[in-house]
């Protein structure tokens, strides 16, 4: 599975690149590559659910609240202890390591355009339409975030049918030009995405950057990580008591946080184990 951060800002950007058995991880600032600059040993039996059979996408809107994925579960992290101080902008995990990487490089061999991002009714700039794109090979998906709205677009490209989410939520106003769209006081959506083989994972702020660093400051540090199926289906919700770039590990059921806004470097969450909320759907 690979995800990389958008390019284009009408059309998903579908990249070329050599195979890879790994995901690449990524979060505020969302772009990724394949940089291995540190490793941390993590040791971890695998312990993952079982392979899911996913049904064909159906075209069409489907409009959800936040009750789409049952309750919050809340999380707290547990420091990993590492020989330097490391603050990652990208993570994956290979085999029984996790792969840390400090730089924000691109790699950008060859694109190929196959999907209009636009939003039907809404005029913007380039800038409106930006967020978090995943592939999955096995069920033959490709799922778009955008960050300035709570919405997903699922695509199959065998046969180009898609499929939005859309939640109801606050999200950025009609007609503002690039700078308007950049303002730190606009609520931001979706900051990053971690795709695996049966599920994806969006880091979700729904506040202003403002917001986020007034409480970061004040230590009422958090971040909202959302788990959709790859017909974006909503499956559950968890809050974790810190902010930074994250990595789902989903073979050991394992979520690696890359802290900026605490003296630890690298924070792990356990998903295992956890209150199955009732999920009632979609609303």
């Amino acid at each position: 599975m690979k995800s990389f951060f958008t390019i284009r800002p009408y059309t998903i950007v579908l990249l070329t690149l050599a195979s890879l058995s790994f995901s690449l991880c990524s979060g505020p600032g969302k772009q990724t590559g394949n940089f291995m600059s540190d490793t941390v040993s993590i040791n971890e039996t695998q312990r993952g659910e079982a392979k899911i059979t996913l049904p064909p996408l159906e075209s069409g809107e489907v409009r959800v609240t936040d009750e789409a994925f049952g309750p919050v579960i809340n999380l707290t992290g547990e420091p990993l202890h590492t020989k330097e101080i490391t603050r990652a902008v990208q993570m994956f995990v290979k085999d029984n390591y996790l792969i840390t990487n400090n730089s924000r490089d691109d790699s950008i061999p060859k694109e190929k355009g196959i999907c209009d991002l636009s939003i039907p009714g809404l005029k913007g700039s380039w800038t409106t339409y930006i967020g978090d794109f995943g592939v999955n090979d096995l069920h033959g998906r490709l799922a778009f975030a955008y960050k300035y709205f709570k919405r997903l677009r699922i695509v199959d490209p065998s046969n180009m049918v898609q499929r939005e989410t859309i939640f109801d939520s606050q999200n950025l106003s009609k007609g503002q030009n690039d700078i308007q769209t950049l303002e730190p006081t606009n609520i931001t959506h979706f900051w990053g995405m971690s795709p695996g083989e049966n599920h994806f994972w969006m880091l979700y702020s729904g506040r202003t950057p403002v917001d986020v660093q007034r409480d970061n400051r004040s230590n009422n540090k958090y971040i909202y990580v959302e788990k959709y199926d790859w017909n974006g289906n909503p499956v559950k919700k968890y809050r974790l008591d810190d902010w930074g770039y994250f990595c789902v590990d989903e073979k050991n059921e394992t979520l690696y946080l890359s802290s900026t806004a605490s003296v630890f470097s690298i924070l792990k969450y356990d998903l295992t184990g956890q209150p199955e909320p009732e999920n009632p759907g979609f609303k």
